[in-house]
């Protein structure tokens, strides 16, 4: 295992040091990959443009949530939620649940534009209007990095009889008793993810992976996690059809269910950060 994930730590580390306070969507180390691949893949010019904005990060005055690189500003917008009232205005911004016993609508869940598609797109035109104040567009950075791996977690865009995007539903027995689904998809399934990948996901992809993986807009991205949570993420945890079976009240998930959900989160990172790179190249005119 730590023959795969070496490569990994190793880019992250040239990134900046994973931070040891805890993120709330995809944990750090899953926010922080997807910002690698990221980093990696944009055109030269870009990665440019980036350095020189993430330079001025300190005119956000956030010091307690530091940004030297772009891993940094992946989970930013997690660590200034400890802020208080000053950032409670984007708290809806990282989701966008939508019923996964109903069809899929883009628009639901998404009022005055208070959802996760919506600050997606909104974000990347702010990024890429070079009149904006400096403070406007480096916001705009940190949200959006954030917010297109937010997008690529299952549980951010589904929710099943109103559990809050499965954190409301608790695990019973076993050695992750306690837990909610949404924790559990956060950490531990981002964690076995990378960590069981069969080689470096942090690496130059090439043009026909970015082709396969990059595409989409936000709201294709926030279909097809809401279509993963409710043909698999769901029906792993409560044992079938769960718009079938009432509203459940405690999932059942163990080591077995954290492994077979590990190759599609690890999908997920992956286009999360190809298709963060795309949107990047685009709003920096690359």
């Amino acid at each position: 295992m730590m023959r795969f994930i070496r490569p990994l730590m190793l880019a992250l580390a040239a990134l900046g040091t994973v931070l040891a306070t805890p993120a709330l969507a995809w944990g750090s180390l899953g926010h922080r990959t997807v910002a690698a691949i990221a980093w990696v893949n944009v055109s030269p010019h870009t990665r440019v443009q980036l350095a020189a904005l993430l330079k001025q990060a300190r005119v956000l005055n956030t010091p307690e949530c530091a940004v030297r690189t772009l891993a940094d500003a992946s989970t930013w917008a997690d660590c200034v939620r400890k802020d208080g009232d000053r950032f409670r205005f984007a708290s809806r911004w990282h989701f966008q649940d939508e019923d996964i016993c109903r069809p899929y609508d883009p628009q639901e869940d998404c009022a005055n534009g208070n959802c996760v598609t919506a600050q997606i797109d909104r974000d990347r035109k702010l990024l890429g209007q070079p009149t904006r104040s400096t403070y406007d567009r480096v916001m705009a950075l940190m949200f959006l990095v954030h917010f297109v791996g937010d997008i690529h977690q299952p549980l951010h865009s589904a929710d099943h009889a109103r559990d809050k995007g499965g954190n409301d539903l608790l695990v019973s027995g076993g050695r992750y008793d306690g837990y909610n689904m949404h924790e559990l998809w956060d950490n531990e399934v981002a964690k076995e993810a990378i960590n069981s990948a069969p080689g470096p996901m942090v690496r130059g992809y090439s043009d026909a992976d970015k082709a396969r993986f990059g595409a989409g807009e936000p709201t294709d991205w926030g279909r097809e996690s809401w279509d993963l949570a409710r043909r698999l993420v769901y029906p792993a945890a409560l044992g079938g059809d769960p718009c079938r079976s009432g509203v459940p009240r405690y999932a059942s998930f163990d080591a077995d269910a954290i492994a077979r959900a590990a190759p599609v989160a690890r999908t997920r990172l992956v286009q999360a950060g190809l298709r963060l790179a795309r949107v990047l190249d685009e709003a920096l005119g690359a």
